[in-house]
């Protein structure tokens, strides 16, 4: 009997384990914006973000709330979040790159301003603009290279 017992405990701790492995991307915190920092609107700065940390490659970035700051710049070094969303009446700004890297393909989502400079670019598998509502403005300010959003990746 004791065998049996050991066999049923072995297969219940794999069976947790599996269901950990593969609902970990499900885990996927939110990370809304605040824009209080006195210092600066920089997307990885933890001031401008409820919780004090920015998103990371397991978070949903979240840019849709009054804030005192309403453009988010990424110009200091990459960023990779699981998904975004960019409000209304916000803009993010990139010098640098951003990777969208959800479970089933990373996706953004649009419904403010998007400024693209320099070489930097936005890697999703999609890309969803909210312009019949909304005024959506996606923008290359003219410098360096134009191919700036690179879908399936």
């Amino acid at each position: 009997m004791r065998e049996k017992n050991d066999r049923f405990t072995f297969m219940s701790a794999g069976i947790a384990f599996v269901l950990l492995a593969t609902g970990i991307a499900a885990l996927a915190g939110t990370v809304v914006w605040n824009g209080a920092s006195q210092q600066n609107n920089n997307f990885g700065n933890g001031e401008n973000w409820v919780g004090d940390s920015p998103p990371d490659s397991g978070d949903k970035a979240v840019i849709d709330h009054t804030t005192p700051r309403d453009t988010v710049k990424i110009n200091a070094n990459d960023r990779y979040v699981f998904e975004l969303f960019v409000g209304d009446g916000h803009e993010i700004d990139l010098a640098n790159n951003l990777y969208v890297t959800g479970e089933n393909g990373g996706g953004a989502e649009f419904e403010g301003t998007v400024t693209l400079s320099n070489t930097s670019r936005i890697y999703a598998d999609f890309v969803v603009v909210n312009s019949d509502t909304e005024n959506t403005v996606i923008q290359y300010d003219g410098t360096g290279s134009n191919e700036h959003i690179v879908l399936g990746t």
